[in-house]
């Protein structure tokens, strides 16, 4: 992909987001993505986060990080949080609530949209045995299938810019993302959306640390839908969605086949197993 003068100063606020506080930016679009469910002990695989102009993503990393300094941290892990461990062992029942809600409402203040895609691993197995055909690991088609809900979402809005897609470092999978990302680069980037693709650390990118909720949340609320858990919706993700519309899709059994019957036509169209038109 090759980089123009602006690209790269575009590019520069998405990896040095800090720098550009309180300056005037052209609008750029950046989508920060985590996943969930990767051990091989989960029967769900998920990858969510949000959308945002990168001007918001920049006031939310100062007003995340002031609530953080509040309560002591400096970086926020909903799974410590949810389990109780590390710096919230100690938090009060009040405490927390007040933390997690002041970060729902950065969170509100910021994203334009919440995207989640959910995969059941064993749906996804029987399918690739049963058709004999594979699309890439679990994360990569739950991230390919992310883009197409953004994609789409920005089509029916008549939102034509693209956008910058920063991922969380290290999953299984992100080179099936890469390629199938370089394709649809290569085959149309205004088409698709695609600005850039980055893999990057959530320590480091406190963005990340809001699509780590989502991300946590999908899967739990996975299996209620599934019937697999009979509770109610979570306080948390019910708090979230209250304030933040949130595009979802669920890769099972009773989908999957009309997926791969359209991912066969996009592979005889475009030569690739991306299925993110």
């Amino acid at each position: 992909m090759e980089a123009t003068t602006e690209g790269l100063a575009q590019l520069a606020t998405v990896l040095f987001p800090s720098r550009f506080v309180g300056k005037r930016l052209l609008c750029m679009l950046v989508a920060y993505f985590d996943e969930s469910g990767t051990h091989a002990e989960s029967p769900i695989i998920a990858v969510a986060g949000f959308l945002a102009p990168q001007e918001r993503w920049i006031e939310y990393e100062a007003k995340w990080a002031h609530v953080l300094e509040k309560w002591g941290l400096s970086v926020f892990h909903m799974a410590e949080y949810e389990n109780r461990q590390g710096p919230y062992a100690a938090l009060t029942n009040p405490d927390r609530i007040e933390l997690l809600g002041s970060l729902i409402e950065i969170i509100a203040a910021t994203a334009w949209v919440g995207i989640s895609v959910a995969l059941v691993k064993a749906d996804y197995a029987a399918i690739r045995d049963a058709e004999n055909v594979t699309f890439g690991s679990e994360y990569g088609l739950c991230a390919n299938d992310c883009i197409r809900l953004l994609n789409k979402w920005l089509n029916v809005r008549g939102i034509r810019e693209r956008i910058a897609y920063v991922c969380e470092l290290g999953p299984l999978g992100a080179t099936d993302l890469q390629r199938a990302f370089e394709h649809a680069y290569a085959t149309d980037p205004d088409r698709f959306h695609l600005q850039s693709l980055h893999f990057v650390s959530k320590t480091q990118y406190a963005q990340l640390q809001a699509a780590d909720f989502l991300a946590y949340e999908t899967p739990k609320q996975v299996l209620r839908r599934v019937g697999r858990d009979s509770r109610e919706l979570r306080k948390s993700l019910e708090k979230l969605l209250r304030r933040v519309p949130v595009e979802s899709n669920l890769l099972d059994a009773r989908n999957l086949p009309d997926y791969v019957a359209k991912a066969r036509a996009w592979k005889r169209e475009h030569g690739t197993n991306d299925a993110s038109s």
